[in-house]
Order: C-alpha cells, then sequence, then structure tokens
C-alpha cells in the first residue's frame, strides 16, 4: 500500500525482524536494506539487525559497515559496539557525527544528518576524501559484479552487488546497484526479490529507465501481467526508443488479455451451471456436457497461459559463440545486459 510513504522505512524494519526470527537472513538484509535506502539514519536497530543478519551468513565485511553505521547514528549503542569489536578483534573507535534532532526530536526522517552523500560533503571524519573513498569502493564491488554477470557466474555478481550496497545504500549510484542485484536475481529466478530490488532503485531515482523495465520483466514472470504492463509503460515513457520494452509489453498484454478471457469463460460457465435445472442426475452434479465442453475449453486456456510464460523463457537461445538470438534468429534484446550508463 505504501512502498515508499512516510513511514515506510518502518515497515521494512518490522518486516526485516520478522523474517530475522524465522532465521531468514536473506530477506532481512533485504527489507533493512530497502529500511535504510528510505531513512538512512532513522534507527540505529536496523543497522545492528543488518550486521547480525550479514554475520549469520558469514559476510563480515558487510557485517561490520552495518555496525558502524549503527554506532554513527547512535554512539551509545552498546551492541553494535560489542559486535564490531567480535568482527573486527579488536576496540574500533567509529568518530562521532553531529546530528541536530528535527522538531520531533527523534533523529527520524526529518532529522538533519549530514550523511556520507549530502553535497556538502557532510558525515563526519574527513569529509569529501572518505565520503569519495567509501563509493569509490562500492563503485569497484559494481565493476567486479558486472564482470562476473558477463561471465554468467550470477551468484558471484550477487555477493559483489551486495557489497556495494552495503556499503552505500543510498548513496548517489546506490539506484544502479540495485537495479544490477534485480538483473542477478532474474538469471537466479528470484523474481519477487527481483522486482524488491527493482523498486528500490526506482525510490531512489523514479526516472532510471532500468528499473522500470527490469521490473517489468521479473513482474511478468511472477505472472503480474497487469504490473508488468505498467512498469513497461513507465520504462516507454522514459525511454521509447527500448526495443525490449516495446517487444515485452505486447508479450505482457498478450498474456493479460489472455487469463482476462479465461476468467470470463470460468465465470460464464459457473453461472450457466448454476442456473441450470436438477431435474436429472447429471444437472444434480453441475456438471452438465455443454458444462464439459466449457470446463475443458478454460482449463485449456489456463494451460495457454502458462504455455506462453513458458514460450518466453525459452524465446532466447545461445548459439557456440555466444551471441543471444531469438527465434526467429534475430539478436536478442537482453534487459539484464550492463550498459555504458552503468558504470
Amino acid at each position: 500500500l505504501a512502498p515508499a510513504g512516510p513511514d515506510s522505512h518502518l515497515y521494512y524494519s518490522n518486516r526485516s525482524a520478522a523474517h530475522f526470527a524465522l532465521g531468514d537472513f536473506e530477506r532481512s538484509i533485504r527489507d533493512g536494506e530497502r529500511s535504510v535506502a528510505l531513512a538512512p539514519t532513522s534507527n540505529a536497530g536496523t543497522h545492528v539487525r543488518l550486521g547480525e543478519a550479514h554475520l549469520s551468513l558469514g559476510q563480515d565485511e558487510e557485517a561490520a559497515d552495518a555496525f558502524e553505521a549503527a554506532i554513527l547514528i547512535d554512539p551509545d549503542n552498546g551492541r553494535a559496539r560489542e559486535m564490531l569489536k567480535g568482527v573486527r578483534g579488536a576496540e574500533v573507535e567509529v568518530a562521532k557525527s553531529p546530528v541536530e534532532s528535527a522538531s520531533d526530536g527523534e533523529g527520524g526522517r526529518g532529522a538533519v544528518w549530514p550523511t556520507p552523500f549530502d553535497e556538502d560533503g557532510g558525515g563526519g571524519g574527513d569529509g569529501d576524501g572518505e565520503n569519495e573513498e567509501v563509493e569509490a569502493r562500492a563503485m569497484e564491488h559494481k565493476d567486479n559484479g558486472n564482470s562476473h554477470m558477463s561471465s554468467k557466474e550470477y551468484e558471484r555478481a550477487l555477493g559483489e552487488y551486495n557489497a556495494a550496497i552495503g556499503l552505500s545504500p543510498s548513496g548517489p549510484n546506490s539506484h544502479v546497484y540495485y537495479s544490477n542485484r534485480a538483473a542477478a536475481y532474474c538469471y537466479l529466478a528470484e523474481y519477487r526479490l527481483a522486482s524488491e530490488d527493482c523498486r528500490t532503485s526506482i525510490d531512489l531515482k523514479p526516472d532510471y529507465e532500468k528499473a522500470h523495465s527490469r521490473l517489468g520483466l521479473s513482474l511478468y514472470f511472477l505472472e503480474d501481467y497487469r504490473g508488468a504492463v505498467e512498469a513497461y509503460k513507465a520504462s516507454l515513457d522514459l525511454d521509447p526508443r527500448n526495443k525490449a520494452s516495446v517487444s515485452y509489453l505486447a508479450k505482457a498484454k498478450a498474456s493479460l488479455a489472455e487469463r482476462e478471457e479465461t476468467e470470463r469463460r470460468w465465470s460464464r460457465t459457473i453461472r450457466e451451471e448454476t442456473d441450470e435445472d436438477e431435474e436429472e442426475d447429471d444437472n444434480r452434479t453441475g456438471v452438465t456436457s455443454t458444462g464439459l465442453t466449457s470446463i475443458v475449453t478454460a482449463e485449456n486456456d489456463v494451460i495457454k497461459v502458462h504455455e506462453s510464460v513458458i514460450e518466453v523463457e525459452r524465446s532466447f537461445e545461445v548459439e557456440e559463440d555466444g551471441v543471444e538470438v531469438d527465434a526467429t534468429g534475430q539478436v536478442a534484446f537482453d534487459p539484464f545486459v550492463m550498459d555504458d550508463d552503468e558504470v
């Protein structure tokens, strides 16, 4: 209902806590990162939980970054300091950042907090030099991820994008990191996680066209055809020449129309059988010869819908030289390719 509203960071943080309690650390991290992206300084506890989730997955560097972020928000957070000491192996002094509470006095979304990516270079420490170093490290992880994507090493790419986001969850290039991670998730058939990353990317930069097109494809494979249509329309509003979005918009519209027709057939079949007389034995079962024909037709329509999804999945074949082509022999448009705008 409110993926980017004034309190959405709380919703994501709370859901992150629920995932953590269930031992689903990857999803806990996903929601924690979305919360941090929307409100970087809202709650030190969110960062602490992120760190513990990373630690549970053996991701020590990402965990340390999260604990340090928690200490910057709340220098007296004993849990964050204890966990950071455990990761680093020694007491680590984290510089305090100046915080001026907003009118609510809570240091929440309205607080004046000079993040590492403010234009004035705030955020404590060494100013611009330190901020640029953090972003440079994030960009290095992103570049490594892109290299792994080119080599079809999607799990390794995922790890690099995780590291980039851990360093820079809401920086000037974070929308690219989330969008690229969505691409990796799609290749791993994790379409729901991909759609969440696309939405985070869009939250950070609404006019980032690639996030809209990748959202469209992830929703398509989730069989949310209506959502896919809307995402592709948004993509084409930003880039009317995007051939992949033009193609997949047509596929999404066709699948949506087919599903709606199937639903109409089922609804019509049910109404006809409900209105029939119950004088004959067959009628008392609710199945007439006419009804059976309608049901078989409707079931075939459902099968066609699923076959259309499978057909899209198989629409790309790889030739021996590694060039992807579609069924007609034309070079396929890969919406996940890492283009020059993602550097």
